[in-house]
């Protein structure tokens, strides 16, 4: 799996290439151009395992907030798909406490939202069993783990320091907008199950951890 934030500068280009495991991106700033249209600022997009794309950018260059092989054979998706995930996009749905959400994706794998905190956010954030990941993309939220300012990212596991069913103690003085995967830790990748994923990580720890005592 890689999750990266990633910026093409003005007028360049990307050679055509096939997505092995799939992609999933937020563009985060610019206009993103490829065979399957323009998409500007908080665009989200999924190109299926086994699509393909010639990337090439405009004047004004983009970043986008991407990650490769997390998608799987056990769940087919149309080859891309995306969504005007704006602010003022409709399609957002008023919760408890002026938190606005609207559903990106989902499968019996993963669900993707965009959520919006509103000024003077004072709450938690709810973590499913299977984890939860969350992009800070504009505005700041501060929480136990630090403070977060646009394009910082975290990865919440439950027992892993103050994560427990939830991260308390959540804070937006401006309010936020974040976007959220959650649910996809315990999924497979690319027909590989879950179970030997975590076998294989387990091994290259016992490696590291050898390579370590033995001082190579």
């Amino acid at each position: 799996r890689a999750t990266s934030h990633v910026k093409f500068e003005p007028n360049k280009g990307f050679p055509r290439h096939t997505h092995a495991g799939g992609e999933e991106f937020l563009v985060v700033n610019g206009t993103w151009i490829d065979d399957y249209g323009s998409f500007p600022k908080y665009s989200y997009l999924r190109n299926y395992i086994g699509s393909s794309h010639q990337p090439h950018m405009g004047p004004d260059g983009v970043e986008i907030f991407v990650k490769l092989f997390q998608m799987s054979k056990a769940h087919k998706e149309p080859e891309t798909v995306s969504v005007n995930a704006a602010p003022d996009a409709p399609g957002f749905v008023s919760g408890e406490g002026g938190v606005k959400t609207l559903l990106l994706f989902e499968s019996p794998l993963e669900k993707v939202t965009s959520v919006i905190l509103p000024p003077g956010f004072k709450g938690s954030i709810p973590v499913p069993e299977h984890g939860k990941e969350v992009l800070c993309v504009d505005g700041a939220l501060s929480s136990p783990l630090g403070n977060h300012d646009a394009m910082s990212w975290c990865r919440l596991v439950r027992g892993n320091g103050p994560v427990t069913d939830e991260l308390g103690s959540v804070e937006s003085e401006g309010g936020c907008y974040l976007w959220v995967k959650e649910g996809h830790l315990a999924s497979d990748e690319m027909g590989y199950p879950a179970e030997r994923i975590r076998e294989f990580v387990e091994q290259r720890k016992r490696e590291e951890e050898a390579k370590k005592a033995s001082g190579s």
